[in-house]
C-alpha cells in the first residue's frame, strides 16, 4: 500500500490536512478507519471525539472511525479489533522511530493505506529522526507552509522557534505544545532568532527536501 506524508511548522494546518484525507476515506464504502495520536501529545487530553487543529477548527470524528491514543504505532495496530484499512497518525515525531518505521511496513503488508502529519524540523533546526525515516517510505509527500510570525514578512514559515528562549525541548526530546509556545519563523528569521540569542543551532541549517 502507500503512505502520504503531510510535514510542515507549526500552525501550517497539518492536521487539518490530516482530517480533510479522512474524511474523504470515511466515505469509502467498506473503509475501516482508525486515527492514532501519541499520549504526550497534549492534544489527547480530554478530546473525545472531537479534535480542535490551531484552536480555530473543530472537527468531530464519526463514530465509525476508531480513536486510539498510544505509545506505539505497532502496538495500536496490533491491539486493534478494527483490522483497519486506513490508518491516520497525527503528530508522527512523537513517536520513536526504528519500530515506527517497521510499524508502517507491517501496515503495508496489511494493505493498509497510512496517512501521517508531523514536523519536520525541531526548535534547533534538526530533523526529528522519525519523520526523516518515515519520509522515505512516503509515496505522496505534501509540504505544508504558514505565514512567517515576523511583522512585515511575506516570506512562508519553515521552522518552529521558540517564543521563551529560556525554555528547551521536553526531556523526550519531543516539541510538546502549540502555537501558544512555538512561533512559525521562515529561514532568515529563525536562524536570525537562535543567533540573537545565544542558542546552539544545528551546525548548517539542514537541506530543504522538495
Amino acid at each position: 500500500m502507500s503512505l502520504t506524508l503531510i510535514t510542515g511548522p507549526m500552525g501550517s494546518q497539518k492536521s487539518t490536512y490530516l482530517i480533510c484525507a479522512l474524511d474523504k476515506a470515511s466515505a469509502l464504502t467498506g473503509a475501516r478507519i482508525m486515527f492514532l495520536r501519541h499520549c504526550d501529545d497534549p492534544k489527547t487530553a480530554n478530546q473525545g471525539r472531537s479534535i480542535s487543529t490551531n484552536g480555530k477548527i473543530t472537527f468531530e470524528f464519526p463514530q465509525s472511525v476508531t480513536m486510539c491514543f498510544s505509545r506505539s504505532v505497532s502496538a495500536a495496530l496490533t491491539q486493534s479489533q478494527t483490522n483497519p484499512t486506513h490508518l491516520f497518525i497525527d503528530e508522527i515525531h512523537f513517536f520513536d522511530e526504528e519500530p515506527t518505521v517497521h510499524a508502517i511496513l507491517f501496515a503495508f503488508k496489511m494493505g493498509v493505506a497510512v496517512f501521517a502529519s508531523g514536523l519536520k524540523y525541531d526548535c534547533y533546526g534538526a530533523f526529528f529522526q522519525t519523520t526523516l525515516s518515515v519520509d522515505s517510505l512516503a509515496s505522496v509527500r505534501i509540504a505544508t507552509t504558514g505565514q512567517c510570525c515576523i511583522s512585515g514578512c511575506t516570506s512562508p514559515s519553515q521552522h518552529s522557534a521558540l517564543r521563551d528562549t529560556k525554555l528547551t525541548l521536553a526531556p523526550t526530546g519531543k516539541e510538546v505544545g502549540g502555537l501558544e509556545k512555538y512561533a512559525p519563523m521562515c529561514v532568515e528569521h529563525f536562524y536570525g532568532h537562535l543567533k540573537e540569542n545565544g542558542i546552539a543551532a544545528w551546525p548548517k541549517p539542514p537541506p530543504r527536501v522538495m
